[in-house]
């Protein structure tokens, strides 16, 4: 009986830590995180590129596209992370995003993408935005998304 309270006892202590991290990162994120529309400000622009690998490369994020993704409700420093978004210019080298920061269950949870992480090589994110997208991201929860079932099989 003793046994059975101290795991229920370190369960309850386990989620309620949980909760407070959640919690903690997200107020974080608030205090110290430039706005979306502070982003777009600049991001907006079409013509603003960077130099990478000797390409010229797009900083420009639509809008449009932004406000029907899943991650619609985010601000860009929960994803876009390792920098000082205030400091501007942001330093050169951005740390590429990493989904499986917050979707760490995308293994289990999908099957098929084990098989694909042999092609990601060392930036497994890469293989989250060719199927999912950058910053179009949609669920394949959503009626008509790219990532519907009944469209795969086609």
């Amino acid at each position: 009986m003793i046994f059975i309270f101290l795991v229920m006892t370190v369960k309850r202590f386990a989620c309620r830590a949980a909760l407070a991290n959640i919690f903690l990162v997200a107020f974080s994120l608030s205090l110290f995180s430039q706005t979306k529309e502070e982003c777009l400000a600049c991001h907006s622009d079409k013509g603003m590129t960077t130099e990478r690998n000797g390409k010229t490369a797009s900083l420009f994020v639509d809008d449009d596209i932004l406000a029907h993704s899943a991650h619609k409700k985010l601000v860009c420093v929960a994803c876009h992370t390792g920098f000082d978004p205030n400091n501007i210019p942001h330093k050169e080298k951005i740390i590429p995003v990493q989904c499986q920061t917050c979707h760490q269950d995308y293994l289990s949870k999908h099957p098929f993408h084990s098989t694909l992480l042999s092609k990601a090589g060392k930036d497994v994110s890469r293989m989250c935005k060719e199927c999912h997208g950058t910053h179009d991201i949609e669920s394949p929860k959503v009626p008509g998304s790219k990532l519907r079932p009944e469209i795969r099989q086609n």
